[in-house]
């Protein structure tokens, strides 16, 4: 699947910010992934910084050859995000369903 690789960027943000999150993120993420985490990374670290009280992020970045390209599981003190293209394809098509679902019984 061809996609911008900048949008792991972009899910990575969007996704920490429904999150509880303490001072400690890990995110794991396809090899494939990693150069544009790293090119990232400060932006991040400011971002996460916006979202809690803590002055200082440790945030760790690691490989997965489990997790498809573009996907990532974000793990931190509170919470387990799976931001999985397979998750998020899912979680699509089911709620288109649900959405049609409803409409049926209108």
């Amino acid at each position: 699947m061809s996609q911008n690789p900048e949008s792991i960027i972009t899910i990575i943000k969007e996704s920490i910010k429904s999150a509880k999150i303490g001072n400690e993120i890990i995110i794991k993420i396809n090899p494939k992934d990693l150069k544009i985490l790293q090119e990232h990374g400060i932006e991040l670290i400011e971002h996460f910084k916006s979202l809690t009280f803590g002055k200082s992020i440790d945030l760790k970045i690691e490989e997965d050859q489990k997790l498809s390209q573009g996907g990532c599981m974000i793990i931190t003190d509170t919470n387990i995000l799976d931001m999985t293209f397979e998750t998020r394809l899912e979680s699509l098509i089911s709620a288109i369903l649900d959405k049609d679902i409803l409409l049926e019984n209108e």
